[in-house]
């Protein structure tokens, strides 16, 4: 994700409206997408279940506070929908290009 899809630039680039920007926009997003990319089925079990465990869990990938529920729901009901569709078709693309779709589907 960081050498092929450069997705740290790409979500750091998106634009932030929130009034309050206390926790980077980088440390909401990228747990949200590591969490989307586990199949995680609920972020409120997440963020409230154990949240001494969740420093464990990103450490390698957030340095800084780890957001809290309402931070995240407050940012993703702000985020522009296009700005996300962008990345995604860029990332598709790159997946396209590097061959991982084979006869329509992941290996084959």
């Amino acid at each position: 994700m960081k050498s092929v899809h450069k997705i740290q630039q790409k979500i750091k680039c998106l634009t932030d409206e929130r009034k309050r920007k206390s926790i980077p926009l980088f440390n909401i997003v990228m747990p949200v997408l590591l969490f989307l990319m586990l199949q995680y089925e609920s972020f409120h079990t997440i963020f409230f279940s154990a949240p001494e465990s969740m420093s464990k869990r990103l450490k390698n990938c957030i340095s800084g506070r780890i957001p809290k529920v309402d931070a995240v729901r407050d940012l993703l009901s702000r985020i522009n929908p296009d700005e996300i569709r962008s990345i995604h078709e860029e990332m598709i693309d790159i997946i396209k290009r590097n061959r991982v779709f084979r006869e329509g589907a992941i290996g084959g």
